[in-house]
């Protein structure tokens, strides 16, 4: 508290932020007097966790590599194998053959680092790649 005190911050209003699977973080504003009027803690709440989600995104930006994209192809393909859709049919409804689906699905868990086509779906889903 001492050290508050030599920053003039007396007064303040911590904000809890939680995300899914993370550990909780907490948005504090201070100063040497807050005003909140009744309205205006709620609006604070609102702008805290959203300048929160901003230095979260901007923060993992720039610690993950560059994502690697898929092509259209490797998209339609894993699209339709998230649909439930064997190589065999893959192949079938794209004119190609079963190989080739089987080889581009490799190169889809090669790109994405999953375990299976059911990972890669999840994780191709999860990037905005495909959707159901």
């Amino acid at each position: 508290m001492e050290e508050a005190t030599e920053f003039a911050m007396l007064d303040g209003v911590c904000i809890p932020v939680y995300e899914p699977c993370k550990a909780p973080a907490v948005i504090t504003v201070a100063g040497d007097r807050i005003a909140l009027g009744r309205n205006d803690l709620p609006v604070l709440e609102m702008v805290s966790i959203h300048a929160f989600r901003a230095v979260q995104q901007l923060r993992g930006a720039a610690d993950e590599p560059a994502q690697k994209k898929l092509t259209n192809r490797e998209r339609d393909i894993l699209a339709w194998t998230a649909a439930g859709k064997s190589a065999e049919d893959v192949g079938c409804i794209l004119s190609i053959s079963k190989l080739t689906v089987e080889r581009h699905l490799s190169n889809i868990r090669e790109k994405l680092d999953a375990t299976n086509s059911t990972h890669a779906a999840i994780k191709a889903i999860l990037r905005g790649d495909i959707h159901l």
